[in-house]
């Protein structure tokens, strides 16, 4: 019986050729097609399957070798355990819930293989980057052809996804998917690409917006926040001082704007619209912590199971049939929380120590994009997401001057 061989590499210098072939064009044909789905959350998309077809493809074009990275060590061994652990559980519970959580941990580390081999081929990279902006507008060219999905009285826009908050999820890690391939280009062939960046920001605002997530604004507004700092720090010059002002000024108008609007939780209906759910839903998490102190609002991401059971921080829980538990009966909404919960200390150091060789030498320009994915994930589960690993593992690219902030300038032409 033959067997597949498996090419362990070295940190491989980047290649100089910008060739394309087939695996590269099915991946990139499958994140254009990875908004779109056809059946309900959680099934196999007509994405997925051009996905596996690219896998077996750049199989194929490597001459049937499995191409490993040795940075990838550490997420392989991650992930043999999350296959142990969760097996354990499924041969306890005989619930399926624990086989499929396995599945998308393993469909996740197949992508990451993938987009690293990948992340040689700069031309691979520029078209990533104008895919997951094409992204942004294919949903936004839905919302005004009015084809999109709604839920909740209409209030929620979905586009072309089955749930608002994968959504808005989406259109959030596209945005910073453009932003650090963005910074990236600009590092390597001096291009500046302003404009596509802050298309890219406004179009992922607005749909969050649309969404009605509130996670998502938490992180978009994380991520102008630091990277308001990032440019006052890169310059300090009266146009800096100017836009200090103008933040203060802007944050004072959007806590005026809440105040005035008002809304009272029992008064929406479907005459509001997108952006004053939004808020509506802010309040209602204000008013959740003002009611029941933080610990309510544990409550409401089912965070307080990890405090009544801590013991499952030491070997783990297993990521599924979450209805063991007398609390909210479904998973916690908090990534790296939910993970260690789920699989104990030994499996969350060995990924912390992934995402550290990841992001180690990461330029500094991308501190906004990781604190902002840091915090909003935070209040929502991502770990089965392809694009939370292709975002932690592009912190590696390697950068001509990762340590070097860039120089921003406010230029008045005469």
């Amino acid at each position: 019986m033959s067997t597949m061989p498996i090419a362990i590499e070295n940190r491989r210098v980047e290649s100089t050729t910008n060739r394309l072939h087939i695996a590269h064009y099915l991946f990139l044909l499958y994140w254009m097609m990875k908004p779109f789905y056809f059946g309900p959350s959680g099934n196999m998309q007509l994405a997925d399957f051009i996905f596996v077809l690219a896998f077996v493809m750049w199989i194929f074009v490597h001459k049937g070798n499995v191409l490993v990275d040795r940075r990838e060590f550490p997420l392989a061994m991650f992930l043999l355990l999350i296959l142990v652990i969760n097996g354990i559980y499924f041969f306890i519970t005989f619930d399926n819930s624990f086989l499929l959580t396995s599945a998308y941990y393993t469909y996740c580390f197949m992508i990451v293989l993938v987009v690293r081999d990948f992340m040689q081929n700069k031309r691979f990279l520029r078209g990533l980057m104008w895919t997951s902006a094409f992204n942004l507008i294919i949903q936004m060219v839905v919302l005004l052809l009015g084809l999109g999905r709604f839920m909740w009285r209409g209030l929620r826009f979905m586009g072309t996804f089955n749930d608002p908050n994968q959504f808005a999820f989406s259109m959030f890690s596209s945005f910073l998917l453009v932003f650090i391939l963005s910074s990236y280009m600009k590092e390597e062939e001096k291009s500046r690409k302003k404009l596509l960046v802050l298309s890219a920001f406004l179009f992922a605002a607005y749909f969050i917006v649309q969404g009605g997530s509130t996670g998502m604004l938490l992180g978009v507004g994380a991520f102008a926040l630091v990277f308001m700092l990032t440019i006052i720090y890169s310059e300090r010059t009266p146009a800096f001082q100017f836009l200090k002002i103008l933040a203060i000024i802007t944050i004072v108008a959007i806590v005026a704007l809440i105040a005035v609007q008002g809304i009272n939780v029992a008064q929406v209906d479907g005459s509001a619209s997108s952006s004053s759910f939004l808020i509506f839903r802010l309040l209602q998490k204000i008013n959740l912590v003002e009611s029941g102190g933080v610990n309510s609002l544990f409550e409401d991401r089912a965070i307080t199971r990890i405090f009544n059971f801590p013991i499952y921080l030491i070997f783990g829980s297993g990521e599924g049939a979450h209805t063991r538990f007398p609390d909210r009966g479904f998973e916690v909404h908090s990534t790296f929380p939910g993970i260690f919960f789920y699989y104990g200390i030994i499996p969350f150091l060995i990924l912390c120590f992934w995402i550290y060789g990841n992001l180690k030498n990461a330029s500094r320009i991308l501190v906004p994009v990781y604190l902002a994915l840091l915090v909003e994930s935070l209040t929502l589960a991502h770990q089965r997401q392809p694009t939370f690993w292709m975002i932690i593992l592009l912190g590696s690219l390697p950068y001509a001057n990762p340590k070097k902030l860039r120089r921003y300038r406010m230029v008045v032409s005469p």
